[in-house]
């Protein structure tokens, strides 16, 4: 499901169930950036080429 259609998700439920389903403002920041958990938060960094 990728971070943009989460968002989009949470933010329709919080608007029928409650403001407990609201995104948090990472969320929010990284589907207005496209970024995903793996480019974010990648526990093996990627080595620079030499």
């Amino acid at each position: 499901m990728g971070v943009k259609t989460f968002v989009a998700l949470c933010e329709k439920l919080a608007a029928s169930y409650g403001d407990h389903f609201k995104p948090t403002p990472l969320l929010i920041d990284m589907a207005a950036k496209g970024e995903t958990f793996y480019s974010r938060f990648n526990p093996k960094p990627v080595k620079a080429a030499a």
